[in-house]
């Protein structure tokens, strides 16, 4: 590699103030709970809980640097003040798709994500150090093995900011299991997403959220886009307190930048398959079929602040806590073969 280029990604990849040694608070307690859940705590205050026992594991409550949550807690929780009980597969923090081989794992009660075999919690150096690693089988009535998938999320928290990394690894059967490998469709139902507070919504009693992207775009204009990242921001806390939850889109994900369902009421998923059903190209243009045996890895991260002023982060902060995460990572900004 180029010295010149060397150079200019370290300092890049710079840790952002928000992330400084000094800032980071330590995840004091991890606890598997008899109802299938993993507990993360900040010196005995939430933060989150992976539930493994839903029909796609998923992440809540999960709480931002102002101790309150930033997503919905129906379906697992009803009657919250102001919450819209829609959309009963709408999760908090979720992961799946509405066409896998057919399949609609959006949607589909009988369509299953759910552990196959041990989930290893462990702390790693560097500053996503708390990961957890879920095996994971996807499965349907009368097939036990559409997919398998390695994910793991990654959490850390500072004094404004708090982290979620999700990375999944989706693996299609041996040529002796499905000779046509895994075929995912082109719809607007997925794929990675987050269902948020009523505060952070654009429309509603509550709502007094805003939405912006990577590339400027606001509001009801982000659906459909694509982009690195799009960020939900909302007064929250009186003084003059905001928050904000922005998901990011990793530069070697498939499709980068990806396509947004980034709704006024809402729900944000990034969905690398939505050609046609987000963007509006030609019909099927975002299928894709993963041959036997072959493996494809996705990484999203979730960023929960707090701040003052106009937004929680500006879109400057935003941009230099991207370029921290893709250059820190141990994956180059570079596009993958989007042929298929």
């Amino acid at each position: 590699m180029p010295l010149k280029f060397t150079l200019l990604a370290a300092l890049q990849a710079a840790v952002p103030p928000q992330l400084a040694p000094a800032e980071l608070l330590p995840l004091t307690h991890i606890s598997a709970g008899r109802l299938h859940a993993i507990t993360l705590t900040l010196d005995e205050s939430p933060f989150a809980q992976l539930w493994l026992n839903g029909r796609p594991p998923y992440v809540w409550p999960l709480h931002g640097p102002t101790g309150e949550e930033m997503t919905r807690a129906f379906p697992m929780e009803t009657g919250r003040p102001n919450e819209a009980e829609d959309h009963p597969h709408h999760r908090s923090f979720w992961f799946t798709h509405g066409s896998v081989d057919g399949l609609d794992y959006w949607h589909d009660p009988d369509c299953l994500i759910q552990p196959d075999g041990k989930v290893e919690v462990a702390s790693r150096s560097g500053i996503l150090g708390t990961e957890i690693t879920l095996p994971l089988v996807w499965s349907a009535p009368d097939r036990p093995v559409v997919l398998k998938e390695k994910r793991t999320l990654r959490f850390a928290a500072a004094n404004d900011v708090r982290l979620v990394e999700l990375e999944s690894t989706l693996t299609a059967p041996s040529a002796e299991v499905d000779p046509d490998g895994v075929l995912f469709g082109d719809t607007k139902e997925g794929s990675f997403a987050l269902r948020l507070r009523p505060e952070l919504r654009m429309k509603g009693a509550v709502a007094a959220g805003t939405i912006v992207n990577s590339v400027g775009q606001t509001g009801g204009d982000c659906w459909g886009q694509r982009a690195q990242w799009v960020s939900y921001d909302a007064p929250l806390g009186g003084a003059g307190g905001r928050v904000s939850v922005t998901v990011m889109d990793h530069t070697k994900n498939l499709r980068h930048p990806t396509w947004w369902h980034a709704r006024d009421y809402g729900l944000v998923a990034a969905n690398p398959f939505g050609a046609h059903g987000l963007g509006g190209e030609e019909d099927r243009a975002g299928e894709y079929r993963l041959a036997p045996g072959e493996s494809l890895t996705q990484r999203y991260l979730v960023v929960l602040a707090q701040g003052e002023g106009d937004r929680a982060l500006s879109a400057a902060e935003v941009d230099a806590l991207y370029r921290w995460w893709v250059l820190s990572r141990g994956r180059p900004p570079e596009l993958p073969d989007q042929s298929r």
